[in-house]
C-alpha cells in the first residue's frame, strides 16, 4: 500500500513539475514575442480570440511611454508584413523628420476602425507625441468585423492565456511582421467584387479618431492608398472609389480632432505588390507623403 501511495505520489509531482516547466518555457516564449525590439506588435490574430485583447495590453505595458513616442494604428498596410522595421513607412518617417521619436507600431492584420478605437483606450492618455491611423475602404463594406474583441482587463489575464496556449506557444516559434519576406512586385490576386462597396459610418470614424486623439498630442489620420491603377483587373468603379474616399476625408475632418489627409490616389501600380499591400518603394512613397503634414517643431 505505501509503494502504490509513493508511485501515485511521484506521478503527480511529476505531471505538476512538468506542466510548470511547459508554462514557464510558454510564458517566455509568449513574453518576448511581445516585446520584440523593433516594436511591433506582432499579428496577434495567430492567437485565441479571448487572448488578443491581453496580448496587446501586455505589449503596451512593455513600451516606455516616458520616451517621446510615435504610434502607428490601423490594418494591414501599416502593419507591413513581411518588410524589415527599416523599410516601413513609420520608421522612414521618423527618419526623414530628424524627429528621433521612438516608433511604436499598434496595427492589426485587417484591424477594422472598431478594433483600432479599442485599441487606442488601451493606451495611456496623451502617451504619443504623433499618431498616425490609416482609414481602409474596404473596412467599410459590409457588416464590420471585429478581430480584437473588446475584452476589459481581468486579473492575471496574459499569465492565463500563456498557460491556456501552452501548447501552441511551444509548438513553434511565433512570426514576427518581418519573418518572411514580403514581395516587390505587382500581382494579381483573387477578390471579392464587393471589396469597394464602401457604406460611410461617420460616427465609427469620430470614434476612433477620438480614442486615438487622447492618446497622442497630434493625430494624423489618411485615407489609405490603394492601387487603383489595377482596378481595370478586378473591374472596380474608380470614380466611385473616388468619391466614398473623398467622404471618408470629410467624416475625418468634421470630427476637428485629426489633420485629415486623402492619399486614396496618391501613389502607382509599382508602389504596390497588390491591391493595397505596399513594396519597398511604395513605402517610401507614402513616408515622403506623410512626412511634409508632420507640424513644425514636432
Amino acid at each position: 500500500m505505501r509503494t502504490s501511495r509513493t508511485t501515485v505520489f511521484v506521478f503527480v509531482l511529476t505531471l505538476i513539475v512538468l506542466n510548470a516547466s511547459l508554462y514557464a518555457g510558454a510564458y517566455s516564449a509568449f513574453d518576448n514575442w511581445l516585446g520584440n525590439r523593433d516594436h511591433r506588435l506582432p499579428n496577434v490574430r495567430l492567437l485565441s480570440e479571448q487572448c488578443r485583447a491581453p496580448a496587446v495590453r501586455r505589449f503596451i505595458s512593455m513600451q516606455d511611454w516616458s520616451l517621446p513616442s510615435m504610434i502607428v494604428l490601423g490594418d494591414s498596410q501599416p502593419f507591413n508584413s513581411g518588410f524589415p522595421l527599416e523599410s516601413t513607412w513609420p520608421f522612414l518617417i521618423n527618419q526623414k523628420a530628424g524627429m528621433g521619436l521612438r516608433v511604436v507600431n499598434l496595427a492589426v492584420i485587417d484591424g477594422r476602425p472598431e478594433d483600432t478605437a479599442f485599441i487606442a483606450r488601451q493606451l495611456p492618455a496623451g502617451s504619443a507625441r504623433l499618431a498616425f491611423v490609416n482609414l481602409n475602404q474596404s473596412h467599410f463594406v459590409g457588416d464590420h468585423l471585429r478581430y480584437v474583441s473588446p475584452i476589459e482587463p481581468a486579473p492575471l489575464e496574459f499569465e492565463k492565456c500563456a498557460f491556456e496556449m501552452r501548447r501552441l506557444l511551444l509548438a513553434e516559434k511565433l512570426p514576427l511582421p518581418d519573418t518572411v519576406r514580403g514581395r516587390e512586385t505587382f500581382r494579381k490576386t483573387k477578390l471579392s467584387p464587393d471589396r469597394y462597396r464602401i457604406d460611410i459610418n461617420r460616427d465609427t470614424i469620430t470614434t476612433m479618431i477620438s480614442a486615438v486623439a487622447e492618446a497622442s498630442a497630434v493625430t494624423t489620420a489618411f485615407v489609405t492608398p490603394n492601387n487603383v491603377d489595377a482596378f481595370d483587373l478586378y473591374g472596380y468603379d474608380v470614380d466611385r472609389f473616388q468619391e466614398k474616399s473623398e467622404e471618408m476625408e470629410a467624416a475625418c475632418a468634421s470630427s476637428g480632432l485629426a489633420r485629415c489627409i486623402n492619399l486614396s490616389m496618391a501613389l502607382s501600380m509599382n508602389n504596390f505588390y497588390d491591391i493595397v499591400h505596399l513594396n519597398t518603394s511604395g513605402n517610401r512613397a507614402l513616408a515622403d507623403l506623410l512626412a511634409t503634414k508632420i507640424p513644425v517643431g514636432q
